[in-house]
């Protein structure tokens, strides 16, 4: 008997974490999150995607650069919302955004991370594009853009920022080259 229970209990245990591990298998990739990519269309957009979303709303704003009406839909999971995917008038989606910290890359970058935390993760890398017009040195993470503010810097880590954009090469920032408060805007699937 007490074999047939610890057996028993071993497989609610596995069958508990495999319905963990299943919700949490959607990451924010570079082209979107689970099934919801940019360059697809709103026509393939599922009703209910198991651990990832169950409901949702539609609303419509006006581009007036583009003269034209944009969708956006914002997915939801247990009444939380959890991401948005924008949506031309012809049905394609142009951009996918998290709007939770629980979704994240596979390296853990989330949206609005701290800096700090962030330069910690395993696989960032600096860009340094002296010729921009703003963010000059931008980072990456699992193929995703990934901007800090050029005013989030300490002292030290704006002498490192500076240094690079006269060498042209990327420096090797350390969290104390954040300021505090300083975030990033994670944004490699617009």
């Amino acid at each position: 008997m007490k074999k047939l229970l610890s057996t028993l209990l071993v497989a609610v245990v596995m069958l508990l974490q495999s319905a963990t591990l299943s919700a949490q298998n959607y990451y924010i990739e570079a082209d979107g999150i689970g099934p919801i990519k940019v360059g697809g269309h709103v026509s393939n957009i599922a009703g209910v995607v198991d651990g990832l979303y169950d409901d949702g709303t539609i609303t419509t704003e006006y581009d007036e650069f583009e003269d034209e009406n944009i969708y956006i839909f914002t997915f939801k999971l247990n009444g939380k919302e959890r991401f948005q995917a924008r949506v031309t008038e012809s049905g394609e989606i142009f951009h996918v955004q998290a709007l939770t910290n629980e979704l994240r890359t596979k390296s853990g970058a989330y949206d609005q991370m701290p800096a700090k935390q962030f330069i910690q993760l395993p696989g960032v890398k600096v860009v340094v594009n002296p010729y921009a017009d703003y963010n000059q040195i931008s980072f990456e993470i699992d193929g995703i853009p990934v901007s800090i503010d050029e005013y989030s810097y300490t002292s030290a880590g704006q002498a490192k920022y500076n240094a690079a954009l006269k060498s042209g090469r990327a420096p090797q920032f350390v969290a104390s080259d954040f300021n505090d408060n300083s975030t990033i805007v994670l944004g490699g699937f617009m």
